[in-house]
């Protein structure tokens, strides 16, 4: 994990490397042309790639999670744990 530094970032910014955005890019035209796939979530995905920013993976804030990040989520409410460690791809 990268840390446990919380910092904020403009309600809404989609922040993404490069390398993220190839792939996600990959999948969304893959995704567009096999009909069995659904369609409008492609194209939500890919408006949401349209606005997001491109960062450099080192300058990334701490709480940003990148594909192939290892992930652990505290519910407070209930004072559970999950953690995420494999690929997500």
């Amino acid at each position: 994990m990268r840390g446990e530094a919380a910092v904020t970032i403009g309600r809404g910014q989609i922040l993404i490397t490069e390398d993220d955005m190839a792939r996600l890019r990959q999948l969304v035209r893959q995704g567009k042309m096999a009909p069995r796939y659904d369609q409008s979530h492609l194209e939500e995905l890919d408006r949401e790639l349209d606005r997001a920013e491109i960062i450099g993976a080192a300058k990334l804030p701490p709480d940003v999670v990148t594909m192939h990040s290892r992930v652990r989520v505290r519910d407070l409410d209930r004072g559970t744990t999950a953690v995420y460690r494999d690929s997500a791809m």
